[in-house]
Parts: structure tokens; sequence; C-alpha cells
């Protein structure tokens, strides 16, 4: 998919307007990192880039010093990050645990962080929310020293060789 530059202007417009720049200006970097394909359409590339610019307002010691090929690189960086770190991504449920994740890095850090700080920030989704409140069911000691015992069965190398069905078919060999 190609990317208009209009596009790509109207979704990094905020995020450059907070670096003093009206307009985006053209790359001079040439590195792929720094040149970003389609991302910049993604939701999740403007929830970063609206994070990112939470985080410099936080004036945070370490902060990197951005200017507009910085913060493309920067944010792109970013964006692999929480890319890799949330499976199923779905912006209805995802977007604000990421504006969370962000505001509680600026409320909370104390220096500049790196992307699994803040992705470590982000609030459980509803769905894990939901899986931690079912009730796994009580085994008894019975069960489970019965479970204990058909795993050290299964570990055995001769255990199939001592099933029921190699035995009967051992003795149909024979015959």
């Amino acid at each position: 998919m190609d990317i208009q530059p209009t596009a790509v202007a109207e979704n990094l417009k905020p995020a450059l307007q907070a670096l003093g720049q009206e307009e985006p200006l053209t790359s001079t970097a040439s590195s792929p990192a720094s040149q970003p394909d389609n991302h910049e359409q993604d939701w999740l590339y403007s929830e970063i880039a609206k994070g990112l610019n939470t985080l410099r307002k936080a004036f945070l010691p370490f902060a990197p010093k951005f200017n507009v090929d910085s913060f493309k690189s920067t944010l792109f960086v970013w964006y692999q990050a929480f890319d890799l770190a949330i499976a199923l991504r779905d912006q209805e449920r995802d977007a604000a645990r990421i504006s969370a994740a962000f505001a509680l890095a600026a409320s909370q850090l104390r220096a500049w962080p790196a992307p699994a700080e803040v992705i470590d920030l982000m609030p459980p989704s509803p769905a894990s929310k939901a899986l931690q409140k079912i009730k796994m069911p009580e085994i008894s000691a019975a069960e489970q020293e019965r479970g204990l015992a058909m795993l050290r069965r299964l570990q055995d190398p001769n255990f199939l060789a001592k099933t029921d069905s190699a035995i009967q078919l051992r003795k149909k060999l024979k015959m």
C-alpha cells in the first residue's frame, strides 16, 4: 500500500507541531528504521506518537533531543516494540490502554523510559481480566498422584512396549 504524503502529514502533524514544525520536513535519513513504510496510517502509530509527545512534555531526564527525523526514527522503534508486545491488536480495546501506559510513565517514571517500561505499565486487557477470574477446579491429592503416575509412565522410554495394544500385537505376530 502506498502512503500518500498528505496522509503522513496529517497523522504526524500534532507530533511535529509539538516539535515546533508546522509541516513535516522531507526526511534526510536513509535507514529503513527512520522511514517506516505504511505504519503512519496505523492507529497504533498515532497512539505511540501521542504518547511520546506526552513523555516529551514531562521533561524527564535523559529524554532525547528530537528533530523531525529522530522523532520518526524513535517512533518507528517504539512502534515495532508495541507491535510485538500486543498480540491481536484491537483499536477499541488497546488504544486506551496504550494512552494510559504513557500517562502513567509520564507521572511515575523518573527518567526517559525504554519501550518495555511503558509496555509494562499497560493496564491488563479486559480479556486477560476475565481469564484471571476463572477458577481452576480443586484437585484432590489422590487425583494429583494419579496424574503424576501417568506422567512418569509416559516418560518411561519402554512405555509403548508395555501397553496392552503392543502386547496384543506381539501375541498376534507370534501366532
